[in-house]
């Protein structure tokens, strides 16, 4: 009997993501299926993840009819399996490709999924009704979003954590190290969710608890909150703070830094504070998306609130332990990752979905 591969094209709607990362993994690993891209906006050109594989820019410009008018030419193969990142993307394919099946994949705890407001609630009918039209499989990235889908929505969900390979640079163990300089980062698309000028206020804060100590942050990552984070750093002092750009090499930063750190109000599952996890690079992050629910504080990593000062404290608590203490909050968030987010189990768990 002939084998047929499997089609599966990936709508996404942005470029220069964690989601694209997730989707290049994704494609370069499981070499049973046949795969393309199709990216909403932007320019596939600008991405180095993606634009290695088959990927078509539905709207380079970012005009919604230019997209439409893409979407309305495309001839998929019989059987094609649609793999939505978003929820534009999915109300798209509920006008173009409402015979195929589909999967929807809810990468944040966006906060449409839960408030109250008349765009939110807008959002959820909308979802609810692309359900009943594509009857797609969901899956989320958190624990949490599976329970909202599945509660609020009554949409079956499946929680499959994001995993990366065991792969690129660590920190050295805190027993071997000298503070002198304590050097933090952070990768992340620069939007307002991500609340980086509340990292930067908490470690200027930081620096005038320990003055005898260099703080240094490096901000990797680009998006629309850029002028506003470089306006709030021409009028502040205190830590010695750099905007990097973006990078595609979060796997090997660990061991050029002592922690990372994430102020974000909004996640799902960050590729890079797995990347952190992975590089034995202690985080200091909100209790948001999964890795705020899997951190034990002082266990495996410290959390902190949107308090400028009591997170600042807590900062300086972590920072005041003993390289003992702190090496082994190293490797106990280095076997977080080994226990919940390898690539070996997110593989395995995807190419269930697709089967």
């Amino acid at each position: 009997m002939e084998v047929v591969e499997k089609n599966i094209v990936h709508f996404v709607h942005w470029s220069k993501s964690g989601i694209t990362t997730l989707v290049d993994d994704i494609i370069s690993s499981l070499n049973m299926f046949n795969f393309e891209i199709l990216l909403l906006t932007g320019d596939a050109e600008d991405d180095q993840k993606i634009k290695r594989h088959k990927t078509t820019s539905l709207a380079k410009n970012g005009s919604t009819l230019e997209a439409l008018f893409s979407l309305r030419n495309m001839r998929p193969k019989a059987g094609t399996i649609f793999h939505y990142h978003s929820l534009s993307p999915l109300l798209l394919g509920c006008l173009f490709f409402r015979k195929f099946k589909g999967i929807y994949h809810c990468h944040c705890m966006y906060p449409w999924l839960t408030d109250q407001s008349i765009k939110s609630r807008t959002k959820r009918a909308l979802l609810k009704a692309a359900y009943q039209v594509l009857e797609f499989k969901s899956v989320c990235v958190s624990s949490e979003i599976r329970d909202v889908l599945q509660n609020n929505l009554s949409i079956p969900t499946k929680y499959i954590p994001n995993g990366i390979e065991n792969s690129g640079t660590q920190r050295k163990p805190f027993l071997n190290s000298k503070f002198k300089e304590i050097k933090f980062y952070s990768v992340t698309r620069l939007d307002p969710e991500k609340k980086i000028t509340l990292a930067i206020d908490m470690l200027d804060q930081v620096q005038k608890l320990m003055p005898q100590r260099k703080i240094t942050f490096d901000i990797y990552g680009d998006g629309q909150e850029r002028p506003a984070i470089e306006s709030h750093l021409n009028s502040r002092t205190g830590a010695d703070i750099r905007m990097k750009g973006y990078t595609q090499e979060a796997h090997n930063l660990p061991e050029h830094y002592d922690f990372y750190i994430s102020t974000s109000s909004q996640e799902g599952l960050s590729l890079s504070a797995l990347q952190a996890l992975r590089g034995k690079t202690p985080l200091f992050t909100t209790k948001v998306g999964q890795i705020g629910l899997d951190i034990d504080d002082q266990k495996n990593g410290f959390l902190l609130d949107f308090n400028v000062d009591k997170s600042a404290n807590r900062i300086f608590k972590g920072l005041s332990l003993s390289p003992g203490s702190l090496s082994k909050i190293q490797n106990d968030a280095f076997n977080l990752y080994i226990e919940n987010y390898s690539a070996d189990i997110f593989r395995r768990e995807i190419q269930s979905i697709y089967s």
